[in-house]
C-alpha cells in the first residue's frame, strides 16, 4: 500500500493504492496519525480508496477504526471507493 498526502487549511487527504491488508494496516494508521498530529485545526479527513486493489478483513477493520477515531476527535471522515 502506498499513500499520497495533501492538506488544506482544515482538510487532510490521503490517496491509497495497492493492497490494504494485514501487512499494511499498521502503516496506514501511522500515516493517518502523522497527518493529523499537530494539526488541531483539521476538521475533515478524506481517504481516497479508489486505487486499492485488495482490502481484507483487517483492512476493513482499520478503516472502521479510523472512522471511529475521527468521530471521537470531531473530525468528519469521508472515503471514496
Amino acid at each position: 500500500m502506498t499513500t499520497s498526502y495533501g492538506t488544506g487549511p482544515h482538510t487532510v487527504r490521503l490517496a491509497l493504492t495497492g493492497d490494504l491488508d494485514y501487512d499494511t494496516c499498521g502503516e496506514l494508521l501511522r500515516r493517518v496519525r502523522t497527518a493529523l498530529d499537530g494539526h488541531r485545526e483539521v476538521t475533515d479527513l478524506h481517504l481516497d480508496c479508489r486505487e486499492l486493489e485488495l482490502v481484507d478483513s483487517m483492512g476493513l477493520s482499520t478503516l472502521l477504526e479510523i472512522h471511529r477515531s475521527a468521530g471521537r476527535d470531531g473530525i468528519a471522515f469521508t472515503w471514496r471507493a
